[in-house]
């Protein structure tokens, strides 16, 4: 390809905030659901009470301290996101620490969230979770692959 394709200014102000849009579907996805179960319990706890009450979860840790547990890891998410893009991280020339700290953490929830849904065998739900922990995975590889990319 010729230079001009690479000095294209569009091209390269594309390139710089290619990444936004993974940090806005980070956001609310772990977001909206972590801050209903910690700010708004008293309507979600009972939901998922009568849903665990009979399985592991049930007996350890307790279904309310997981569900705050839960509530705690989606939450991370959005404040690791702000944190990682207070400090540019979605320019092409920075590391992408937090973010990618933001998206383990988005797996960690997944494989979590998947494995509660297994025990009450819906496994539907389940197998919807385990497909968004597998594209967590390819925006993780992806982000590491942009980080050995030069301009």
């Amino acid at each position: 390809m010729t230079n001009e394709f690479y000095n294209d200014p569009m091209r390269n102000f594309l390139r710089e905030i290619e990444v936004l849009p993974l940090y806005a579907v980070l956001f609310y996805t772990m977001g909206l659901p972590g801050f209903s179960k910690i700010f708004h319990h008293e309507m979600v706890l009972p939901k998922y009470v009568g849903m665990f009450e009979n399985t592991l979860i049930g007996s350890f840790p307790g279904v309310s301290p997981a569900i705050y547990l839960l509530g705690l890891m989606e939450i991370g998410v959005p404040i690791l996101i702000l944190i990682s893009a207070a400090r540019l991280e979605f320019l092409s020339a920075k590391p992408k620490l937090w973010l990618e700290a933001a998206l383990i953490l988005t797996l960690a929830t997944f494989a979590a969230l998947g494995f509660g849904l297994r025990l009450i065998q819906n496994n539907d739900g389940a197998a919807s979770l385990y497909f968004y922990f597998g594209a967590t995975l390819v925006a993780l590889i992806w982000v590491r692959m942009l980080g050995t990319q030069t301009k």
